[in-house]
């Protein structure tokens, strides 16, 4: 006689016994907390985070920069995890910072890269003493003054004025 069909469970129920289970002694425990990432999770960076970029005056140090108090009348418009680079007008150096904490009054921030632009070279040739250089702002770039008067703005680095200042003596002397 024929043996009666068996049902689809019947079969699994035959799979189940005939496999052996693989054995899980090699096999990463995942703990319950830790679930794929979901939907609400993944956003693109541009409209979770902003990256701002900030002029720092002549003379502010990186360290000015780190302190919380530094940021305070623009840390309403920062939230957490933004990115901002920090350049001072002279293009003395150029830090990155990243937002840690903030507030309407106060952010945290922490250095993320800094690049120093050796401002600490001078100009060899020294001037005479009605000559001066120095920083005009970031539209008139660096100035020459003679006799405590601008001479001439626009200089793109402190070597050109210095140049310029150098060959304006010459000048006056012929």
């Amino acid at each position: 006689m024929a043996e009666p069909a068996k049902t689809l469970d019947d079969q699994i129920e035959d799979e189940k016994t005939q496999d052996p289970e693989p054995s899980d002694e090699g096999a990463v425990v995942v703990p319950d907390a830790v679930k794929p990432v979901g939907v609400n999770r993944f956003q693109l960076r541009a409209e979770k985070e902003n990256d701002f970029r900030v002029d720092a005056k002549v003379g502010t140090t990186p360290e000015q920069v780190l302190d919380p108090a530094f940021w305070e009348h623009i840390a309403r418009h920062l939230q957490i995890t933004d990115t901002i680079t920090v350049v001072r007008e002279d293009v003395a150096w150029k830090m990155r910072v990243i937002v840690v904490d903030c507030g309407h009054n106060f952010a945290s921030v922490i250095k993320e890269a800094f690049y120093d632009y050796g401002t600490s070279h001078e100009p060899s040739d020294k001037l005479p003493g009605r000559y001066k250089v120095g920083w005009a702002g970031t539209s008139k770039k660096w100035r020459v003054e003679f006799d405590k008067k601008p001479l001439k703005d626009g200089f793109a680095t402190k070597e050109l004025a210095h140049r310029f200042a150098a060959n304006h003596a010459q000048a006056l002397k012929r």
